[in-house]
């Protein structure tokens, strides 16, 4: 049997991963999920409160909840294994008989798919369940995200079209747009995640503080190391400004990407490294 990876030891622990996760975030992301009746709540009871009529979530007011309930969930990515600094309950993590790898491997597994997959499903349904029964909620989420991703077809189409006409070499589709969403997630989750097994206190808000001291010296130093891209694009055709926009989006999808990974690095390693 590999010291490293075995199916059947994973396959197990997996489980075992799981059972926990639900009596620690998993039941958390459903709770998010239900979100949309939060928001029809909170909209009614306001316009109750400032025009006495009941006031319905409409689309825009059901979209900002929902990204409310995502931003949410980030932040609770620090709380996910957050037990394992913990000096016990970390102590017994250790002595779990799986690798480290298998340990990572099934944390990114729970984090980057599991809860976010749950919470979409759920908040799906639930959103679809409010608006069966309130008309006047407006669309549902999935239909809403159907006609968009419908929509945007239509002008992708339109946009392929006209770079053909002007001899581009250039072609845009859904996955232009699915990618760098992907991408920026699970960066975002990882650096919670990250932020939860090197803080022993304070998880969330320790995590807060160092995304803004990151933010804040890199808008220090960008002026410094970035071009100028507005005198850059005084000085494009039509032609080289499109490329240059192509380019730029992915040279930022694939830096971002880079983080990622070295985030999840640094998860596996401080797994390797966490002693009590």
């Amino acid at each position: 049997m590999s010291d490293t990876f075995n199916f059947q030891r994973f396959g197990r622990y997996f489980r075992f991963d799981l059972s926990r996760m639900w009596r620690n975030n998993t039941k958390t992301a459903i709770l998010l999920g239900c979100g949309s009746i939060l928001t029809v709540i909170v909209c009614g009871i306001g316009g109750l409160l400032f025009t006495m009529h009941w006031f319905p979530a409409t689309d825009p007011a059901r979209m900002l909840g929902f990204f409310i309930c995502l931003g949410v969930l980030e932040l609770l990515m620090a709380k996910t294994y957050g037990f394992i600094t913990d000096r016990k309950e970390g102590s017994d993590f250790l002595m779990i008989p799986a690798s480290t790898f298998e340990k990572w491997l099934s944390m990114m597994l729970v984090c980057l798919v599991v809860i976010p997959v749950l919470f979409l499903v759920c908040y799906g349904l639930i959103d679809g369940f409010v608006c069966a029964i309130l008309p006047d909620t407006g669309t549902p989420l999935y239909q809403w995200t159907y006609d968009t991703f419908v929509f945007a077809n239509v002008k992708f189409d339109e946009l392929n079209a006209a770079l053909d006409a002007r001899q581009i070499p250039l072609h845009y589709s859904i996955a232009s747009l699915i990618g760098p969403v992907l991408v920026g997630a699970c960066f975002n989750y990882l650096f919670f995640l990250l932020c939860g097994l090197l803080f022993k206190r304070h998880k969330i808000l320790n995590a807060i503080f160092v995304m803004m001291v990151v933010s804040s010296l890199f808008g220090i130093i960008a002026p410094y190391i970035l071009p100028d891209f507005e005198a850059m694009a005084a000085g494009m055709s039509e032609a080289e400004a499109i490329n240059f926009s192509d380019s730029f989006m992915r040279i930022t999808t694939l830096i971002t990407g880079l983080l990622a990974a070295l985030l999840a690095a640094g998860c596996f390693f401080r797994l390797r490294k966490i002693a009590h």
